[in-house]
């Protein structure tokens, strides 16, 4: 299989950005497929019809975009300015989620494993968001 990779490397980056595509930007991390299976206390199966419906797409990529815009923020402010007052928990939070991309981006996996690294994100995401707009200058102070 390697082999073949080094023979054609284009076969490799077409086979990695489909493993990306196909786990890491499905905005429902396979929930409503799994939610399908399940029946409420009468035995019915669940209503999905609203989940799957373009709006709520539509914001849950959204709301994964801006998680991984803000925990890439986030990781570069941590390479670029490492203080001691950060402790070692986002350090280590940002360990995580790259070991896990590192893992699941050669590993066979569903889209459903990567949300415990979506939630680990999500502090870092916050943490991203915060740094940036501190240090975005003020446009509108400069205009007069």
């Amino acid at each position: 299989m390697l082999g073949g990779y080094a023979e054609n490397p284009g076969t490799l980056s077409s086979f990695l950005s489909r493993k990306l595509e196909r786990k890491w930007a499905e905005p429902t991390y396979q929930s409503i497929m799994y939610l399908k299976y399940n029946t409420n206390a009468e035995g019915e199966p669940a209503d999905v019809g609203l989940l799957s419906s373009g709006p709520s797409l539509t914001f849950l990529d959204g709301l994964q975009s801006a998680i991984y815009i803000g925990a890439v923020l986030e990781a570069v402010r941590m390479l670029r300015e490492r203080r001691s007052e950060d402790g070692d928990v986002p350090f280590m939070l940002c360990c995580a989620v790259m070991a896990g991309f590192a893992c699941y981006l050669l590993w066979e996996a569903k889209s459903v494993h990567i949300l415990p690294f979506v939630t680990l994100m999500t502090p870092l995401a916050a943490a991203g968001y915060a740094w940036a707009f501190t240090n975005v200058p003020n446009t509108r102070s400069h205009r007069r």
